[in-house]
């Protein structure tokens, strides 16, 4: 959806407010709010459809997060860094290739958007090892459809269904007819 001239500056304005509440957090460097911070400053890249710094800014908050010792805050920004990359992806599957002749796109999105595809996945699967340990089952059910929607985007259709199953099974065992046939798809079929 592209911004309008007043929205894009509402959300410049944001990210001007963003940036100071990042250079106050940089003062204390305490962890939970230099995540925080830096989140938001990636959000409103993401708004500006500035991918790539917004992919950057949530792999920094990721970090951060990891000193806080919270699983759901590093598994929550997980889940944004995948979905960074994922746009990323997209963006460059939309851009034509260094070299390719004008009108010709980059496919699958060259190797920027592949490379891009496959942070989101690791990313998106490294959320999914630390759903167990989250605060309760509906978080853990509601972090595994999110991480299935993410691999969905990729193209990772076997393991998406095998989280959405997982996720399914948090939330009192509902499984679809062909649940069974899933045992040998996916990464994590095997786990």
């Amino acid at each position: 959806m592209p911004n309008t001239p007043a929205s894009a500056e509402v959300i410049r304005q944001r990210l001007r407010r963003a940036c100071a509440v990042l250079d106050l957090a940089e003062l204390s460097s305490q962890p939970y709010a230099m995540s925080q911070a830096l989140a938001e400053v990636a959000r409103c890249h993401r708004e500006l459809a500035a991918e790539a710094s917004a992919e950057n800014y949530f792999v920094s908050a990721v970090r951060w997060a990891r000193l806080c010792g919270s699983v759901d805050h590093v598994a929550d920004l997980l889940c944004e860094a995948a979905d960074a990359a994922v746009r990323l992806a997209a963006a460059n599957t939309r851009a034509p290739e260094a070299g390719a002749s004008p009108g010709q796109t980059a496919g699958f999105g060259g190797r920027a958007g592949h490379s891009a595809h496959e942070r989101a996945r690791d990313r998106a699967f490294e959320a999914s090892q630390l759903a167990g340990q989250l605060s309760d089952p509906s978080c853990e059910a509601r972090l595994l459809m999110r991480v299935g929607e993410l691999l969905e985007r990729c193209g990772d259709h076997a393991d998406a269904l095998q989280m959405q199953l997982r996720a399914l099974d948090r939330m009192g065992g509902v499984a679809p007819r062909d649940a069974s046939r899933l045992s040998g798809f996916g990464r994590l079929a095997d786990a």
